[in-house]
């Protein structure tokens, strides 16, 4: 199972998460000192503030970094065996392995709003327009989906 460090609002995070296929990690929970021996916690980044992402995909083994703020996180300060992908494009990827499972879980999701209520056309709108998932959105409407 692929693991995943994921950059998310904590406020927004109960809205579109999906968990199924990766397992996520809270960077915040990572100590940058404890990266690996030897190391000063540093990678060298434009901002400081951001070394805890990479030092916890580092220290959990994470294949990809989940961040909007990727020119915080270049290349060639990453480690080379962690992708830095923004949110749109790891919604995007993980729909198209399985569109169906995709629906179904943002179905659960948005059945879980009672006040107000959530369609799931509301739902795929919000994913649209608020985060800019507009690739994932229309694997969900495409055809041949549920």
């Amino acid at each position: 199972m692929p693991f995943v460090v994921a950059e998310f609002d904590p406020r927004e995070i109960s809205f579109f998460h999906y968990d199924r296929a990766f397992r996520v990690c809270d960077p915040r929970l990572v100590a940058t000192e404890s990266v690996q021996p030897g190391l000063d916690g540093s990678f060298g980044l434009p901002d400081p503030d951001d070394e805890h992402l990479v030092a916890a995909a580092v220290v959990g083994g994470a294949e990809a970094i989940v961040s909007d703020n990727i020119k915080h996180l270049p290349q060639g300060k990453v480690p080379a065996h962690i992708q830095v992908i923004k949110p749109a494009d790891f919604a995007a990827n993980t729909v198209s392995v399985s569109p169906d499972a995709a629906i179904r879980a943002l179905k659960t999701m948005s059945s879980r709003y009672s006040s107000p209520p959530l369609t799931f056309a509301e739902a795929l709108e919000i994913l649209d327009s608020r985060y800019g998932m507009s690739e994932a959105v229309e694997l969900m409407k495409s055809p041949g989906s549920s």
